[in-house]
């Protein structure tokens, strides 16, 4: 259970660290070009929440691979194990985004 629990935080800090990253970096980007920065944290963020959940889950294809192997093959806890590590995957970046909000007022 320690290493489920270990992998889920891991899977939610880096889905939370790139959606942050990106759209932060995004901001400052913004500022060079003249563009509203607060617009483009936003809106970096919400565009890159599928990236940074499927960077944080490895790729997909292990994920489906996974999922799988728990529904078709009968082993749910392998099927239990998955679906923890995706919600992580999503909390990251929804908490990331809902940071981002946050920040730029909205």
């Amino acid at each position: 259970m320690a290493r489920l629990s270990s992998q889920a935080l891991l899977t939610f800090a880096v889905a939370l660290g790139m959606s942050l990253g990106g759209a932060f970096i995004g901001a400052l980007a913004a500022l060079a070009t003249n563009e509203s920065p607060k617009w483009v944290l936003t809106s970096l963020a919400g565009r890159l929440k599928l990236w940074a959940m499927v960077a944080a889950l490895g790729g997909a294809l292990d994920t489906l691979r996974n999922l799988e192997t728990g529904i078709l093959g009968g082993q749910p806890m392998v099927l239990v194990r998955q679906l923890l590590i995706l919600v992580a995957a999503f909390a990251g970046a929804q908490a990331a985004y809902l940071l981002t909000s946050l920040l730029a007022g909205r």
